[in-house]
């Protein structure tokens, strides 16, 4: 019985832990919000060519993506707290990013 307690608690831990880690954050909204930029490809994103931009990204990211992760993450997933939708929107766009590129490609003004 222990050995199942602690293999669902190491489990649990990288469930949560990896996008924070991975993503160098400190909530999940805002490691979805990264993994979000570098899929949508916004200059200085993974995706984008670094440079200045980069660090200008990087702060507009950090400064307002968690909020907006966790807002698109309310309307999704409404009955679902924020943290737990984001972590299940970061895994989505790590293990689908079509899917999550289309969803948030609908998001962005033509």
């Amino acid at each position: 019985m222990g050995k199942y307690l602690a293999v669902a608690i190491i489990c649990g831990a990288l469930f949560f832990g990896y996008p924070l880690a991975m993503e160098n954050t400190s909530d999940a909204c805002a490691a979805f919000a990264n993994r979000a930029v570098a899929l949508i490809g916004i200059p200085g994103g993974a995706a984008g060519p670094a440079g200045s931009q980069n660090f200008i990204t990087t702060a507009i990211v950090r400064l307002f993506g968690s909020s907006a992760a966790e807002t698109y993450a309310r309307q999704k997933f409404p009955n679902v707290p924020p943290a737990l939708s984001c972590i299940g929107l970061y895994w989505q766009a790590v293990l689908d990013p079509d899917s999550t590129r289309a969803a948030l490609g609908s998001l962005q003004r033509p």
